[in-house]
């Protein structure tokens, strides 16, 4: 959020103000436009930087809200709340200047939105600050009616409103208005004040208007701030025992809380397929009445915690999904499991590849394709961030994927550096731990930020410690965790972790608890073979799996500064600078891409290098083989060469016989 770092010295400030001396939890609550709602209690005044940091943190991505008033427990109900020093507004419609009197702090959130904070010369009671707010509340012109009740949060001033697209920057107006006694807020009869509140609680809602938009006016209008769970929900067909009232509810106060006007969320719900009164054939004016009184307690909606995940026989019948590759022969997509093997056994160089891989939709070691390209987060806790970026550099060249190119000119070597889409992330040395609920909440986020196809831990030890791992009561609730964001977020999970020294099967050496491999799916066990020092096999333990997999060896060269290699046996083997084959295989894929070019068009060599994860030379002296055939031409476009197909290409057999330094390939 760009605003965020010049008015973040300022959120501590009116923090220390609006809490003042009192003690308390603090409450943060973030989310909406896609994201579910969280909330987290920071206790004050002693937790007030953690609050500040995280703040900041979620601002980058999501909303975030915080609560004028401390709690004297982790919780937001109107009993745990703390004595207020600062009474709130949120302001939907009309001119600041209708604020009166002044604000202490006022903010815009969004065009035509502000929020206003009073600060109070002495704490007060709750109750009673809960009665003023509600009146100023109500005798100012275009301030949302449901927004007085204690427990409510506002934006930080400043933040970003992530409800429209593009998102709109808050602005903080001023920060130096007066401080108040409560007496010069309230009026000067309390009589009054019960007169106003009642008389405007009373009114109930407006008539419901004569001319109601359509559904697709109303998607025309305001599709772009409709949440993706409604979204989710007005496609489904509900059934009769199905929660037809709580998912209307849902809906209306989902799209209330994304600034869908009332008469537009009206109009979306009511042709919605949880109208239950529609199918009750009940008058539409109470739909408009359940819509008023959602409008009333409109604010981030916080679903209520999931129950279990039961399925009907009826849906079991119906269930067609079936295991898929995310890596042909190495990985399915959504399973969890373990890259496991003995010290120095290339486990974090094997799982690093794995990861760029599939970030970039090339082969995994050279030979296993991609089935399903996406992001990667990767939580790296034992390497230091130089062998990390390092690591990545190499392997980033030799897979054709580096965003650095060197070009000699007349005078000099030139280093351009391209943009890099790859979309791979890692964090490194953040300390994250089973253990520590706000590290595992981040990345809770980033996952739902990001929506990896994969995300690799590196290594378990690093992650579980204070945790026996040979306990499985201690381990269960977390290896549990990662499985929940396996199937809510719908990725796949790998974990690195070591062998134990002693002999026996792969899965009898996986150190720790035997429950560590009953929770997984999907292992990588890696070996050392004596006498090679540079030579592992892979085997893998993939349940999923109609086929034995078998073992793979991999014999690295060198990974420190050309990242060099071969696996075997012999005819599937690839290397990152030499591959030993006579025809088909890796050459037919290289014919294939060319083939499936349309007539006229033209693909790139770096294009062909990425997609088949072949050396550069390779790739080079097939297509010149293919050139000097007449089955391609070669143009160099803006520093870069493509291949256009000629029309003898899409009768053409597979290349053979191409030589490579010397060698029969």
């Amino acid at each position: 959020m760009s605003g965020t770092p010049a008015v973040t010295p300022m959120w501590k400030e009116m923090m220390q103000a609006i809490y003042g001396d009192n003690e308390g939890f603090a409450v943060l609550a973030y989310g909406g436009s896609g994201l579910p709602w969280k909330q987290r209690f920071y206790h004050y005044p002693d937790k007030l930087d953690s609050f500040l940091e995280d703040a900041e943190y979620h601002s980058s991505y999501t909303n975030i809200y915080f609560c004028p008033h401390l709690f004297t427990g982790k919780n937001k109900r109107k009993e745990s709340a703390a004595p207020v020093q600062a009474l709130w507004m949120d302001k939907d419609e009309g001119p600041v200047k209708d604020i009166k009197p002044k604000p202490t702090y006022c903010w815009m959130t969004s065009e035509g939105k502000h929020h206003a904070l009073w600060l109070l010369n002495k704490p007060t009671d709750p109750e009673e600050a809960e009665i003023v707010v509600r009146y100023i509340t109500y005798t100012t012109p275009g301030a949302d009616r449901g927004c007085w009740n204690l427990g409510r949060v506002i934006r930080f001033p400043g933040s970003t409103n992530y409800k429209y697209y593009p998102p709109e920057e808050g602005e903080l107006l001023w920060n130096n208005g007066p401080t108040y006694d409560i007496s010069e807020l309230e009026p000067k009869q309390k009589s009054e004040m019960e007169h106003v509140v009642e008389k405007l609680a009373e009114e109930g809602p407006p008539p419901l208007p004569k001319k109601v938009p359509s559904f697709t006016d109303a998607v025309i209008a305001y599709g772009q701030r409709i949440p993706s769970t409604v979204w989710s929900l007005l496609r489904e067909v509900p059934g009769p025992l199905e929660d037809w009232s709580g998912n209307l509810w849902k809906m209306e106060r989902m799209l209330l809380e994304a600034d869908v006007p009332p008469i537009y969320t009206f109009a979306i719900v009511r042709d919605s397929p949880w109208n239950k009164y529609k199918r009750d054939s009940r008058p539409e004016k109470q739909l408009w009445e359940e819509i008023h009184k959602a409008n009333l307690e409109k604010g981030p909606y916080q679903e209520t915690p999931e129950t279990l995940p039961w399925v009907s026989l009826d849906e079991l019948m119906l269930y067609s999904e079936r295991p898929t590759w995310m890596v042909e022969g190495i990985w399915m997509e959504k399973n969890v499991g373990w890259i496991a093997g003995v010290g120095k056994s290339y486990k974090t160089i094997i799982s690093l590849d794995l990861a760029l891989s599939v970030a970039a939709g090339v082969p995994f070691l050279g030979k296993y394709p991609v089935v399903s390209e996406g992001p990667v987060l990767i939580v790296q806790e034992e390497d230091p961030v130089w062998r990390v970026a390092h690591r990545v550099q190499v392997m980033s060249q030799q897979k054709g994927i580096s965003n650095l190119s060197l070009s000699r000119d007349n005078r000099s070597l030139v280093l351009e550096i391209k943009e890099n889409k790859v979309p791979l992330y890692i964090s490194v040395g953040g300390g994250l731990l089973f253990k520590d609920s706000s590290r595992m909440d981040q990345l809770a986020e980033a996952i739902e930020k990001y929506r990896p196809k994969l995300v690799l831990l590196d290594p378990l030890f690093m992650i579980s410690a204070g945790l026996d791992e040979f306990k499985t009561g201690e381990m269960a609730e977390s290896l549990n965790i990662l499985k929940h964001w396996r199937n809510k977020f719908e990725c796949a999970i790998s974990v690195v972790h070591h062998y134990r020294k002693s002999t026996g099967t792969a899965v009898e050496r996986l150190y720790g608890s035997q429950a560590l491999y009953a929770w997984s799916e999907n292992n990588l066990f890696v070996s050392r073979i004596d006498g090679e020092d540079n030579s592992v096999v892979v085997d893998r333990d993939i349940k999923d799996s109609k086929r034995s997999e078998g073992r793979i060896k991999v014999t690295f060269h060198d990974i420190d500064d050309i990242y060099m290699f071969e696996t075997e046996p012999d005819e599937h083997s690839v290397s990152g600078t030499l591959v030993k084959r006579r025809s088909g295989g890796l050459h037919d894929k290289i014919l294939e891409l060319i083939r499936a070019v349309p007539k006229g068009g033209f693909i790139s060599k770096q294009d062909i290098i990425r997609r088949t994860g072949a050396h550069r030379n390779t790739v080079t002296k097939a297509i010149a083989n293919l050139e000097l055939e007449g089955k391609v031409t070669t143009q160099d476009m803006e520093g870069q060469t493509t291949v256009s197909p000629t029309d003898t290409i899409y009768g053409a057999d597979p290349i053979t016989d191409i030589l490579e330094d010397g060698v029969m390939i």
